[in-house]
């Protein structure tokens, strides 16, 4: 008997995929791995596994120091699925960054699946909220993938 062939799109890869392209920074720890790309000048990917520290915290700042300032304001998307618990230091420093730097930046959008992580989400929410940067959760990969393709300027089925 002769092996199914794979369809098109199993073997495709995912846009997630494809948006890891320019590795800006990256940690490994015992409890937690962290990454962030810069697939296009003005998207920023972050990857999260495990939990994150102060360390990844301060990871962002190092990052978008790293890729320079420009003229358009970034769009953030945080592959946070994998992500089990934080520090609430590190969600403190996360979110007095991205209020300090609002200017640069035009969303966040979050993939998530602990309700812990997104209940931090929301609570980070509702300061960024008040200088209308949208920080955007959501619990279904396609959906967060779609996005991401839209920024990248890339179709996406």
């Amino acid at each position: 008997m002769s092996p199914t062939p794979r369809s098109a799109v199993e073997s495709s890869p995912s846009i997630g995929d494809l948006a890891k392209r320019n590795l800006v920074r990256g940690m490994q720890e015992p409890r937690g791995s962290y990454e962030i790309y810069f697939p296009a000048p003005h998207v920023c990917l972050s990857r999260a596994r495990g939990h994150i520290s102060v360390a990844f915290a301060e990871l962002v700042p190092a990052a978008f120091e790293a890729h320079g300032s420009q003229a358009e304001p970034i769009v953030t998307f945080n592959d946070w699925e994998g992500v089990t618990s934080y520090d609430s230091e590190a969600r403190r420093l996360l979110t007095i960054w991205t209020l300090s730097n609002a200017r640069k930046l035009r969303t966040a959008e979050f993939l998530v699946r602990s309700r812990i992580v997104a209940m931090g989400i929301a609570a980070a929410n509702l300061a960024t909220k008040a200088i209308r940067l949208p920080l955007v959760s959501h619990t279904n990969r396609s959906d967060f993938e779609k996005s991401l393709a839209r920024a990248l300027g890339q179709t996406f089925a």
